[in-house]
């Protein structure tokens, strides 16, 4: 994804921070005036603009542009393949997930929903426990901790199965039994 940056400082990041987990890259960035390019990403982008404004434009599954403003603590989904550019004029606050496409699915099928999961495009809803978790994910990632890898991975677990409980067409897939009593 490229940007362009309004700002006339020589690093245009405010804050920045990155962290990574199989199927799983968690980001946050604090920066100053941009304009993210028009770009697809092979996984699901979720976003929580933190604080700041920012308009986006996606041309989502029917071929019909979608103009977006939003202002803090406000989610985003972007289904992995879907076009996306956005703008911010002043300072952003951005908190943002990158599911990998293999690793929901992966984990779909292991847990019963269904194979086929797409994802619900969706903009301007708020979701704490989203928001709670890539922070608190962000957080783990900085501490040297034994325990901080088996925490972040129930972490990413409960993320992913929220998202397709919450934010897909992926229904439980019954499980057909074969014996047992009568």
């Amino acid at each position: 994804m490229q940007i362009e940056w309004k700002s006339n400082t020589a690093d245009p990041y405010v804050f920045r921070q990155v962290a990574e987990w199989p199927g799983l890259r968690v980001h946050r960035a604090h920066v100053h005036a941009g304009k993210m390019l028009e770009h697809v990403n092979d996984c699901h982008e979720v976003n929580v603009a933190l604080s700041g404004a920012l308009t986006t434009r996606k041309v989502n599954s029917i071929g019909r542009q979608i103009v977006n403003s939003t202002r803090g603590n406000n989610l985003c989904i972007t289904p992995a393949g879907q076009p996306i550019s956005a703008e911010w004029t002043g300072k952003l606050d951005n908190l943002g997930m990158f599911l990998n496409a293999g690793f929901v699915s992966q984990t779909a099928v292991e847990n019963g929903f269904s194979p086929n999961v797409e994802f619900v495009e969706l903009y301007k809803k708020q979701d704490p426990l989203i928001q709670n978790i890539g922070l608190t994910l962000l957080e783990t990632a900085t501490k040297d901790d034994p325990m901080g890898n088996l925490f972040a991975e129930s972490l990413i677990q409960t993320l992913t199965f929220h998202v397709l409980t919450n934010y897909t067409n992926a229904g439980v897939t019954p499980t057909v039994s074969a014996g047992g009593l009568a």
